[in-house]
C-alpha cells in the first residue's frame, strides 16, 4: 500500500513539473513574439523636390499645380490657358492610351528592358524625347540625350507679357504635333520649333514629358564638362570656361521619390568630325557603368560612315533597344557579343529612306523573329501599321 501511494505521488510531481515547464515555454514564446513585434522596418526617406519648379513643369504640361504661386495660378485661370489645357488633356490621353501603356505592357510581356542596377540610358539623336526613353527604361538612374536642338532656359512667366505667354503656349502646342500623332519628333521641324524666342530650346518639352509621366523636378541647371569628362554644375545661362562643353542638367524623382535621377541634354552635332573634337562628351558618357541605349526615328543617320563614334558608344553598352532606323542591324546580329531578338513587322521603309532598307533584318525577322504586329506606333513605319523593335543584350 505504501509503495502504491509513493508511485501516485511521484506521478503527480512529474505532471506538475511538466505543466510548469509548459507554462514557462509558453511564457517564453509570448515574450519572444512580443519582442519580434517591436522590430520595425527601416523608414524610407523620400527625396525632396522643388515645389515651384514642379509647378512650372505642371503648368507647361497643362496639369494642376500643387502650390498657390500667384503668377502660375493666374495663368491657369485665363481662357487661352484653359484652351491649351483642353488640348494637352485630349492629346496626351491618346499618347498614353496608344503608346505609353501598350509599350509598358508589351515590354513586360516580352521581357524587353533591363534588370541592371541603376542603368544609364544613352539616347543619341533624341531631341527632347525623355518620354520614350523613360518608358522603355523606367528604372534608369541617368538619361543622356544628344541632339542638334538648343538647350533652352526655364520660362520666366512672371516677366512675360500676356501676349508673350499666349505665344509661348501656342509654341508648345505646335511642337507636339508629331510626337502626339506619330510617336516621334521630326528633326527638321524641331530645328524651327525650338529656336524661337517664345520657345528657346528643348527644356520646355522635357519638363512637359516629365510632368506627364508623374515626375517631380528637383533642380534645373546648366553645367559644363571639362577635358577629363567631369561635370560641374552652374546656374542657368552663367558663363562657363572657354573651350568646355555645355550641358543642360535636370534632377528629378519619380512618384516613389526614393531615388534622385538626372537627365543630361547635350546640344551637339554627333558626327565623327564634331564629337571627335569633343572628347569630353565621350569620356563623360563612358564614365557611367551599366550603360544601355535607346534609338529611333533619326533619319537612319547612324547608318552613315561619319557616325562611327556614336555606333561604338551604342554597342559599348550592355543593352540596345531600337527600331530599324537606329544603328544597322548587322552590327548587333553579326556580333558575338550580343544576343539579339526581333519583334514586329518589317517589309519596307518609307520612300525618303529607301537607301537604308535592311534585307538581312527582313530575312531574320521572318525566319526567327516574333512577327506579331507591335501594339503601338514607333518610328517612320508606324503610320503604315508596321514597326519593328530590335532588342539586343550583351552576353
Amino acid at each position: 500500500m505504501k509503495l502504491f501511494v509513493q508511485v501516485i505521488l511521484l506521478a503527480l510531481v512529474i505532471v506538475s513539473c511538466g505543466n510548469e515547464a509548459d507554462k514557462m515555454d509558453s511564457k517564453k514564446g509570448n515574450q519572444t513574439t512580443q519582442k519580434d513585434s517591436t522590430v520595425s522596418t527601416p523608414e524610407i526617406v523620400k527625396v525632396d523636390y522643388d515645389p515651384f519648379l514642379t509647378d512650372v513643369a505642371n503648368v507647361i504640361a497643362g496639369l494642376p499645380i500643387e502650390g498657390n504661386d500667384s503668377v502660375l495660378s493666374a495663368i491657369q485661370e485665363t481662357d487661352y490657358y484653359k484652351s491649351y489645357k483642353k488640348f494637352t488633356d485630349e492629346t496626351f490621353d491618346k499618347v498614353k492610351a496608344n503608346m505609353l501603356v501598350p509599350v509598358k505592357k508589351w515590354c513586360a510581356d516580352k521581357g524587353v528592358g533591363t534588370e541592371l542596377e541603376n542603368p544609364t540610358c544613352f539616347y543619341p539623336f533624341s531631341g527632347p524625347d525623355f518620354m520614350f526613353a523613360n518608358t522603355f527604361y523606367p528604372t534608369a538612374k541617368n538619361y543622356i540625350l544628344l541632339g542638334l536642338e538648343r538647350r533652352g532656359s526655364l520660362p520666366d512667366f512672371a516677366s512675360m507679357s500676356e501676349n508673350d505667354r499666349i505665344k509661348y503656349f501656342n509654341g508648345l502646342k505646335n511642337s507636339m504635333k508629331y510626337i502626339n500623332s506619330r510617336g516621334y519628333f521630326v528633326t527638321q521641324h524641331m530645328g524651327s520649333d525650338f529656336t524661337k524666342a517664345d520657345l528657346d530650346g528643348v527644356i520646355h518639352m522635357i519638363l512637359y514629358m516629365m510632368a506627364h509621366t508623374d515626375h517631380k523636378i528637383v533642380k534645373v541647371e546648366d553645367g559644363w564638362i571639362n577635358e577629363e569628362g567631369q561635370l560641374t554644375r552652374i546656374a542657368e545661362n552663367a558663363e562657363n570656361p572657354e573651350g568646355t562643353v555645355r550641358v543642360k542638367c535636370v534632377d528629378f524623382v519619380d512618384s516613389s521619390r526614393t531615388e534622385l535621377k538626372s537627365l543630361y541634354f547635350f546640344n551637339k552635332n554627333i558626327a565623327d568630325d564634331e564629337i571627335g573634337d569633343a572628347t569630353e562628351i565621350i569620356t563623360f558618357i563612358e564614365s557611367f557603368p551599366n550603360r544601355v541605349s535607346y534609338l529611333k526615328a533619326a533619319q537612319c543617320a547612324a547608318f552613315n560612315p561619319q557616325f562611327e563614334i556614336v555606333r561604338k558608344l551604342v554597342t559599348g553598352g550592355k543593352v540596345v533597344i531600337q527600331d530599324d532606323s537606329g544603328i544597322p542591324y548587322r552590327l548587333l546580329s553579326d556580333s558575338a557579343e550580343f544576343t539579339t531578338k526581333l519583334y514586329g513587322t518589317y517589309t519596307n521603309v518609307i520612300a525618303d529612306l529607301s537607301w537604308c532598307l535592311q534585307r538581312d533584318l527582313m530575312r531574320d525577322l521572318k525566319e526567327k523573329g516574333d512577327t506579331e504586329d507591335l501594339p503601338f506606333k514607333i518610328s517612320y513605319n508606324g503610320n503604315y501599321g508596321k514597326g519593328v523593335i530590335i532588342f539586343a543584350v550583351k552576353n
